[in-house]
């Protein structure tokens, strides 16, 4: 089902927190935390808004470690 703004809103909020926000909290915010040239990244793709459907985590169909992709 589709979320509100304001879901929406709070679901950033936790990615952030758990991606970006992390790695300045460990001390890794110079070299992790956001896609930059140089830095260590983690990402994963989803087919669609995953704002607007949170349950795509659930499908996730991409996933690249520090520039690899494992699956």
């Amino acid at each position: 089902s589709q979320t509100s703004r304001e879901e929406r809103l709070v679901l950033l909020r936790a990615i952030q927190a758990a991606t970006r926000d992390a790695a300045i909290t460990m001390g890794a915010g110079h070299e992790a935390g956001a896609l930059l040239p140089g830095l260590y990244a983690d990402v994963i793709a989803v087919r669609g808004d995953l704002l607007r459907h949170p349950a795509l985590l659930q499908a996730v169909d991409i996933v690249i470690r520090r520039g690899s992709r494992v699956r």
